[in-house]
């Protein structure tokens, strides 16, 4: 339970940082920055979604 809490909070910071145009970028992908993570259980793994900033436009 505290881990997903955990993403929760983390995820909360992305969203701000991204409402104030503090992007996080992908280093290999130029144009996409990060979205959000999240866990998926049956993997045993974090994982993220990126997205692309002419999609905002």
């Amino acid at each position: 339970m505290s881990f997903k809490i955990l993403l929760e909070i983390i995820n909360a910071i992305y969203f701000i940082l991204n409402k104030n145009e503090y992007k996080i970028y992908d280093d290999e992908n130029e144009g996409f920055y990060l979205k959000e993570i999240y866990y998926n259980k049956d993997k045993n793994k974090i994982y993220f979604h990126c997205r692309e900033e002419s999609e905002e436009k």
